[in-house]
């Protein structure tokens, strides 16, 4: 059973739910499995996979803060490490997305060349202490050698905002 998150360092908590600059909230998740798109699998799922499911949940944590009214962060741990990924806040709205693109010349040893591209499409309510939410992780790849052309990876999650902790290590 993969998820995408896993525990991340606690810190404190706004009062009254809304992040702002200066603070740090903390939020308890329990994420669902993770979906993975078909073409994550050459569009040919193996049949170990294709039946599986489950009704357990992944415990993870998020931390959110606020470098000005503008510009907001999540923290996350994701099956490549940890990420801080940038976004920003409508109301309780909470959105975040980052992208990055690795290009590699010569990966065969005969000129040809590999762009891989990793996106986070974070997406999240916070009404009360309550956080209900969708994690979307794209990889795309062009050029030799990418192996998977395409893969989406798309984690369900429901969680809290945790009261009264401090940061003991640092992010």
């Amino acid at each position: 059973m993969k998820t995408i998150f896993s525990i991340l360092a606690l810190t404190a908590l706004v009062a009254g739910c809304q992040v702002a600059p200066g603070s740090y909230t903390v939020v308890r998740v329990a994420s669902a499995d993770t979906v993975r798109s078909p073409s994550c699998y050459n569009n040919n799922v193996p049949d170990d996979i294709v039946n599986d499911s489950t009704t357990f949940y992944a415990g993870g944590t998020l931390g959110i803060f606020a470098a000005d009214a503008d510009n907001y962060f999540v923290d996350i741990t994701t099956n490549n490490g940890p990420l801080t990924v940038d976004g920003t806040r409508d109301g309780g709205d909470y959105s975040f997305y980052g992208k990055a693109v690795d290009y590699e010349a010569d990966v065969d040893g005969m000129g040809g060349a590999r762009t891989t591209t990793y996106e986070a499409d974070i997406r999240f309510t916070l009404k009360t202490h309550t956080v209900i939410g969708t994690a979307e992780f794209t990889t795309t790849c062009t050029g030799v050698n990418c192996g998977v052309d395409s893969c989406v990876e798309t984690t369900d999650f429901i969680g809290t905002v945790v009261r009264d902790v401090e940061l003991e290590h640092g992010i």
